[in-house]
């Protein structure tokens, strides 16, 4: 005699979720016995699809409670692609995401790609101003004319 399970699953789907870890251990050794061939896949996706790795590293950042509490991912892949071809990213030699004013979230409007040491020269600049200790003829002379 079969119980009659009222869960409102179908057998294949109670099937499924009974045998999950099975499933899991079996693709883990999957991916251990072929380490190679998915490490060259996904470098491989990374190189052709730059705003994908750009969204990922967004929305692990805006993961990080502890340093940024507010902060929001509201941008799309297409709408990064779009910033990507806009500020001609693909060109620099190591761009970089930029929030126009670091308050507001990451949409569209607030968000451009520059040089990954020109963005750090501007949060060097915010962070010594702040501190009174930012000399703006220095720091021309050093960043600007190098």
């Amino acid at each position: 005699m079969s119980r009659k399970v009222n869960d409102g699953l179908t057998r294949s789907q109670r099937y499924y979720r009974r045998h999950k870890a099975k499933r899991h251990a079996w693709m883990n050794a999957y991916k251990k016995r072929n380490r190679e061939l998915f490490n060259s896949y996904n470098s491989l996706y990374w190189e052709r699809h730059p705003e994908a790795k750009v969204l990922a590293r967004i929305r692990t950042r805006c993961g990080k409670k502890e340093r940024y509490e507010l902060i929001e991912c509201r941008i799309t892949q297409a709408e990064i692609k779009q910033l990507w071809d806009r500020d001609n990213a693909g060109s620099m030699i190591q761009p970089c995401i930029h929030r126009k004013n670091s308050a507001n979230h990451y949409t569209f409007n607030n968000c451009e790609f520059m040089e990954y040491a020109y963005h750090q020269a501007l949060h060097l600049i915010e962070y010594n101003k702040g501190k009174g200790r930012f000399n703006e003829r220095k720091w021309k002379r050093e960043i600007c004319n190098a």
